[in-house]
């Protein structure tokens, strides 16, 4: 059988598996419990320390570093409509931008 996987409007809910991936943010899905996983991706703001120690510059110079990050992940409103088949065109027929 499976289960319905509800991903908040502040988290991405990552469906897995021999399906294929789904992404679904602030949505409802379902997944089948024995061949799929769900992984959860929060698009809060999140802060990351950053220490490089003896970290070289490119003149050959080594300095130690620290620092501080803050990240927040983009989330597309329809994560699908980005999804692109090998011709160009998207899940719902319409042509994508060409390369050329």
């Amino acid at each position: 059988m499976g289960n319905f996987v509800t991903a908040a409007p502040n988290e991405a809910a990552v469906i897995s598996g021999r399906g294929g991936t789904r992404i679904y943010v602030g949505k409802t899905g379902f997944r089948f419990w024995v061949i799929e996983k769900v992984d959860r991706l929060s698009l809060e703001l999140f802060t990351i320390e950053i220490n490089s120690q003896d970290a070289e510059t490119c003149r050959g110079v080594r300095v130690n570093v620290s620092s501080i990050a803050q990240v927040k992940v983009h989330a597309w409103k329809d994560v699908e409509e980005l999804a692109r088949t090998e011709d160009g065109r998207s899940m719902h027929g319409k042509k994508g931008k060409s390369s050329k």
